[in-house]
């Protein structure tokens, strides 16, 4: 697996590529072997004396704590329990509410019908106490009396309490604010920090930019760290051990993306540069800080810029931090070692064991990983942290700085006993560790460090709740080490025994690919990484030399050619290939052999057997399928990836579905002596018509589930993608489907589905596209039917999105550019229309133009395109057409660049307009354009009927961190899929069921339990089994 090295001397500076690639090579590798060849480096544990010693620290930690009311309170208000979790989402939304009417609608919902009464005289502080009786109290008089939360705040009574609550609760949330946050100002830091040169401590200032927005915010941060280093170099003059500062270089570039490197990178080396100057003149050390793990190979190329660069000879203060929950941390100790041997200069490195793992997590599971990016358990990454500092405070250590930051105490004696003559520094963060820290100072002439942020308090609430988190966390030594119940020897642990007696992969996180009970999640690939991207597009590109016939199909069998049509790419106009369309000679043979030729009668285990397979060759030949969503359907390589990974979800969801629910009867009720039995049998034939914006996903969708129920389906593709359904025909028959169960016919939808239908050859109809057409449809099953068939129908939407004030700017405007903008908004999903609330109005209007700048228009097959085409001149003709009337009639707030030199005319750059009313908005635009309208807080109910008075229901976003506003909305609101916090595309199959209301659609959801349903006949069989020799059952 990994040469564990941990002597420096078997390292030479002619390694460094091999060892950069080594880094590479771990990102996803095996979590099982990786700690289990980690384990074998550790064959000690923890002796008598060492315990002893770790043991008298954490009595006297316990000691400390106990004393301290902010970890009283902690420890009474759990991470775990409702009411913690409240206080912490006060302290992250109630500061930055800039109206009061919002503001006390926040507090009734966090205060009210809460558990407060269970905390009381529980604690052994008095102030902790005396909060839980103001709590408890506060939350029965705020009680809310009505259910619209606008209405819940009357009486004077009511109006008095919020008046001191909203108080109380400003100044609680600044008192826990100071317990981690050192500073609101630089100035004001370094004075602070003057009065820690006696206990032998300095600063590691951080200027708290969580991450940058816009480019207005990336230079707003290069500003705050040139000017913190002059302040930090003023104030160093006076002292021996000197402040730092840390920087993020998410703060410094709002793209700082992997698929934005070719552009970001560069620009981020400048800024560093410009950065490191400054400190080296000034003699301020600097040290890189460590973000997410997919942004590691690119914060390592900036950083070996820079430390490489000629201007930076002979600077031995530029230093770099290293997290040891990453699996590639001692490989990048080994590489950062080799580096500075390479420059003959010392680079200072701090070890961390990492604050983004929960992040990691989602990450790995979203992109369908095979594997995640950090370690699982804690006790693997503290064995890991211990093996870089092995490394680093090895005799033969000389060209690596050790910095260790850990608040436990277990690893700080570790450390200590190790005796090495390797000089180091212990650090820690602001408001945690500081009673461990307190004690090794005593007896360990040994200097330390405070990592200490600086901002307002507004500024600073996601910081400080990550804190609060990591601090509340069950598996944290600092959660631990206060709590009295948690025993001694627990404490004690070797990590490596732990491990041993445990398991090496967390038993409470399933591996990424084994999220979903009903189907394993199909395995993504993280394009960001150089690698898989160089890889991906090797095998996508060669396809462009390919030229489609696409034709007619019946029974499985290719039709011969009539006159061909030109398929043009939207991308660059090429032509792609031809296609063949159904005409009436065609549409004739096919009604004949429905007539004549019954459907196969097969067994459904054996269907979805093949449907199996089916996915599998999707995958086998996804890097084709992926060429052609962005070649024919104009995506994003990003955007197809995703599609096909859903695709090859929906055939394993449906397959194991239909073979759950229908493979054998199901067993009812019965009086005694009778059997009643439910049974499914298929409809029959199922004509599929599926949209051009999911060319592959939606259309296996419809066939997959048709077809899995045991059905024939007749599949219309969209006229603008109709090779990427070709293909999959072709799949399906090489996946042993059988061939008189699949007919393919390409051409004009309405002549198609109308000869059919009037033909009375159709069982079942399920469609996807315009509401026009799907009347249309609906309105000749009536006409020519023989019976009532059955119609799905999943048509489009006037999907809006609202905003409160307690909404995350940075996070909501990040949403909507996702919601509106990806796929050049030809989304289903697509947010159209965004009430926004007044008093955050214009605060949203400079964050969303300064990202809207950001993005970029072109190629779908360049790398670090956002929005590809549309898909043809029509729909930009229809789109240009309503720009022109909201140019007369709206109010303009911002369009993303876009440049001449594109490959073809159907590029448009999105943009955003204010209009008054939702009335203004009489149909759906499909496509960039986003239409924003502000609200009064006491508008909510009129929104409400607005939206339900469309009679469209497709999606709806809301950003608010107030629960009983998310509540109200989300069960009045008349709509099939409601996103909170997040953005509102992107519906996961089996979690996500996909579907409208209203004219949106009919139901049931796609990607849900209940859509095969829809594709089946019920059949009850009672039977009078004592009819063949009486009731067995009482006999016996």
């Amino acid at each position: 697996m990994m040469d564990f090295l941990l002597d420096p001397s078997s390292i030479n500076n002619e390694s460094t590529p091999s060892l950069r690639a080594k880094i590479n090579q771990l990102y996803l590798c095996d979590e099982q072997d990786y700690v289990q060849d980690l384990l074998e480096t550790f064959p000690e544990s923890g002796n008598e004396q060492f315990n002893k010693t770790v043991e008298s620290l954490v009595e006297i930690i316990r000691k400390q704590h106990s004393q301290s009311v902010l970890h009283q309170l902690l420890q009474e208000y759990e991470l775990s329990t409702d009411e913690g979790i409240t206080l912490m989402c006060l302290a992250e939304a109630l500061v930055r509410v800039p109206d009061k009417a919002t503001a006390d609608q926040l507090l009734v919902d966090k205060i009210s019908d809460r558990g407060w009464q269970h905390h009381l005289n529980k604690s052994d502080s008095f102030w902790v106490n005396a909060a839980s009786w103001g709590l408890a109290l506060s939350g029965r008089m705020l009680k809310p009396k009505h259910n619209n939360p606008v209405e819940a705040i009357n009486g004077l009574v009511s109006k008095l309490t919020l008046s001191i609550t909203r108080e109380a609760v400003n100044r609680a949330i600044r008192v826990l604010s100071e317990q981690f946050i050192f500073a609101e100002s630089i100035e004001d830091a370094v004075t602070k920090s003057v009065k820690l040169e006696s206990e032998n401590t300095a600063c590691s200032f951080d200027m708290l930019g969580e991450q940058a927005i816009t480019e207005e915010d990336a230079q707003h941060y290069l500003r705050a760290y040139s000017h913190a280093i002059e302040t930090i170099a003023r104030n160093n003059q006076h002292k021996q051990l000197h402040d730092n500062i840390s920087i993020k270089l998410s703060a410094l570039h709002p793209r700082y993306e992997p698929n934005q490197q070719h552009t970001v990178v560069p620009i981020l080396m400048e800024r560093i540069l410009k950065l490191a100057t400054l400190a080296k003149e000034h003699d301020v050390p600097i040290t890189i800080d460590a973000e997410e793990q997919y942004r590691l190979d690119m914060m390592l190329q900036v950083f070996e810029s820079v430390f490489s660069h000629q201007s930076m000879a002979n600077w031995e203060h530029l230093g770099i931090a290293v997290q040891a929950y990453g699996k590639r941390a001692l490989a990048i100790v080994h590489w950062l070692h080799a580096l500075a041997q390479k420059e003959q200069k010392r680079i200072p490195l701090r070890l961390v064991k990492g604050a983004y793992w929960d992040s990691e997590i989602k990450w790995a599971q979203q992109h369908g990983l095979t594997e995640y990016p950090v370690l699982t358990q804690k006790a693997s990454t503290d064995l890991n942290y211990l093996n870089c500092a092995r490394f680093l405070l090895c005799q033969q250590e000389v060209w690596l700085q050790p910095r260790f930051a850990s608040h436990n105490a277990w690893t700080v004696q570790y450390l200590l006993e190790m005796n090495s003559q390797v000089p180091f520094e212990l650090q820690r963060l602001q408001g945690m560790g500081s009673a461990l820290f307190h004690e090794i100072r005593k007896k360990h002439d040994i200097a330390f460090r405070i990592y200490a942020p600086v901002g307002k308090h507004r500024d600073v609430l996601p910081y400080m709740v990550r804190r609060l988190i990591e601090n509340g966390a069950n598996t944290s030594f600092v959660f631990q080490v206060q709590d009295p119940y948690i025993p001694m020897h627990h404490l004690l642990q070797h990590p490596a025994d732990f491990l041993m007696q445990s398991s090496i992969a967390n038993p409470n996180i399933p591996s990424p690919r084994e999220l979903f009970v009903d189907y394993p999640n199909s395995e993504g690939a993280e394009l960001g990484n150089d690698q898989v991207y160089y890889d991906t597009m090797d095998q996508i590109l060669p396809f462009h030399e390919e030229y489609y016939e696409v034709l007619c199909m019946i029974a499985g069998e290719a039709i011969e050619p009539n006159e061909g049509h030109a398929i043009i790419s939207p991308v660059d106009k090429r032509t792609m290939g031809r296609v063949h369309y159904c005409d009436q000679a065609i549409l004739d043979r096919c009604v004949s052999f429905l007539k004549s030729h019954p459907l196969p009668d097969e067994p459904i285990e054996h269907v979805c057997a093949r449907l199996e397979r089916f996915a599998d060759l999707l995958v086998q030949n996804k890097h084709e399928l992926m060429y052609l969503c962005m070649e024919e359907a104009g995506k994003t390589l990003q955007n197809a990836h995703d599609e096909v990974r859903e695709a090859v979800d929906l055939v394993r969801y449906y397959a194991r579905q239909a073979q759950k629910n229908f493979a054998d009867p199901s067993i009812l009720d019965s009086v005694t002596g009778e059997e009643n039995l439910l049974t499914y049998d298929p409809r029959g034939t199922v004509l599929c018509i599926s949209p051009w914006n999911f060319p592959l996903a939606t259309f296996i969708g419809q066939v997959s589930a048709a077809l899995g129920c045991g059905n024939r389906i007749i599949a219309k593709p969209a006229r603008q993608t109709s090779i990427i359904a070709y293909r999959v025909m072709e799949l399906l028959l090489e996946a042993d489907i059988h061939p008189e169960k699949l007919f393919f016919l390409p051409g004009k939808g309405s002549d198609i589905a109308h000869g059919l239908i009037h033909a009375k050859q159709i069982s079942m109809v399920c469609f996807t596209g315009s509401i026009s057409a799907a009347k249309q449809i609906q309105s000749w099953l009536i006409e020519y039917g023989h019976g009532f068939t059955p119609f799905v129908a999943e048509t489009g939407g006037q999907n809006i999105m609202v905003a409160d004030s307690t909404a995350l700017i940075e996070q909501l405007v990040q949403d909507v550019v996702a919601s509106a903008f990806d796929s050049s908004g030809q989304r289903c999903s697509a947010l159209r229309v965004l009430y926004i609330q007044e008093d955050i109005k214009e605060t949203f209007y400079r964050q969303l133009q300064g990202r809207m700048a950001l993005l970029n228009i072109d190629s779908p097959f360049l790398r670090n395109t956002d929005m590809g085409p549309l898909i043809d001149s029509e729909a930009q003709q229809s789109l240009s057409n309503h720009i022109d009337w909201l140019q007369k009639n709206a109010k303009h707030i911002a369009t993303a660049p876009i440049h001449s030199k594109l490959p073809s005319d159907n590029y448009m750059a999105p943009s955003a307009w204010e209009i008054k009313s939702l009335s203004e908005l009489t149909q759906e635009h499909f496509g960039p354009i986003l239409h924003v309208i502000s609200f009064k807080p006491d508008e909510l109910e009129s929104i409400i009927q607005q939206v339900n008075a469309l009679n469209y229901g497709l999606t709806f976003g809301i950003h608010s961190r107030n629960q009983r506003w998310i509540n109200y909305i989300s069960h009045r609101v008349g709509v099939g899929n409601v996103y909170i916090n997040r953005e509102m595309i992107g519906a996961k199959v089996g979690a996500q069921p996909f579907g409208g209301h209203g004219m949106s659609g009919t139901g049931p959801k796609a990607g849900g339990p209940n859509y095969v349903h829809a594709f089946v006949k019920e059949k009850t069989l009672t039977s009078n089994i004592t009819a063949f020799g009486g009731n067995q059952d009482l006999l016996s």
